[in-house]
């Protein structure tokens, strides 16, 4: 072997041994560091916006339509919404706006009923998936009344009479026409997240139960997207200007009723 080749074979295992006995430098290390830093930085949000789940999609696509319901309503009524029976219940709907509202997504109750079909698809975009009590006995809510129906989800409309101020933080209002200012930032559709926080209460239920929640159809109602009998992992908004949006329950005030009590 040439004497060249040889040394310069010789010099580059003596670096290698320099380099494992002495380790990288400081600087080195630090653009090591950098990199993963970086790399971390780069994919951590993407690791904390887990996917939403099957029924939380199926939750938002139901309020997606009852939004288009209402728009299509107020479309064809100068942009005046529906008022509600005079109940102080955000969950009941009469049967002349619930028939309008099928009609603008685009139902023909008549149609189905003329067909005895039974339980029908357009009934299952009235309640939350999650909301597995209520999905049981829909038939009973369905069917609660002759005037009116007793349905999955919050409506935040105006009564006939007028209702009390909503309480909490923020600056809620109950609705009368689509044609308000900031309308992507005023709530229309709300999952149902109720509580009984009369017979249940602090310390053991900080925010009362959630799981066991009077009512005079069933005796007790339970709230949507539960996390357990203390309180729900939160709920779908969908709000004037047509969009939906998950709210963390944490993020949310109890703002209506005496018991139950409604959030969002």
């Amino acid at each position: 072997m040439r004497a060249d080749i040889l040394l310069e074979k010789l010099c580059c295992l003596k670096r290698s041994r320099a380099l494992f006995k002495y380790g990288l430098t400081f600087v080195e290390l630090l653009v090591i560091l950098s990199c993963i830093l970086f790399i971390m930085a780069f994919f951590m949000p993407a690791l904390r916006n887990k996917p939403d789940s099957p029924t939380r999609v199926i939750c938002s696509n139901n309020v997606r339509q009852l939004l288009i319901g209402y728009t299509l309503y107020g479309g064809e009524n100068n942009n005046n919404l529906p008022l509600q029976p005079d109940t102080y219940t955000l969950n009941e709907m009469s049967k002349e706006t619930l028939e309008a509202l099928m009609s603008c997504i685009g139902y023909d109750l008549k149609e189905f009923r003329a067909n005895n079909q039974g339980d029908l698809p357009p009934q299952q975009i009235f309640y939350c998936p999650t909301n597995i009590l209520q999905k049981r006995h829909m038939a009973n809510f369905w069917n609660a009344s002759d005037d009116y129906r007793a349905l999955g989800y919050f409506f935040i409309i105006d009564s006939k009479n007028g209702r009390d101020k909503i309480k909490g933080s923020g600056d809620k209002i109950w609705l009368k026409t689509l044609n308000i200012k900031n309308s992507a930032e005023k709530e229309l559709i709300i999952d149902m997240l109720i509580c009984d926080k009369i017979n249940y209460k602090p310390p053991k239920y900080p925010n009362g139960n959630f799981t066991k929640c009077p009512s005079k159809i069933l005796g007790f109602e339970t709230s949507s997207h539960l996390k357990d009998e203390k309180g729900p992992s939160g709920g779908n908004i969908g709000f004037v200007d047509g969009h939906v949006e998950w709210r963390y329950f944490k993020d949310m005030d109890k703002r209506y009723g005496q018991n139950p009590v409604c959030w969002w």
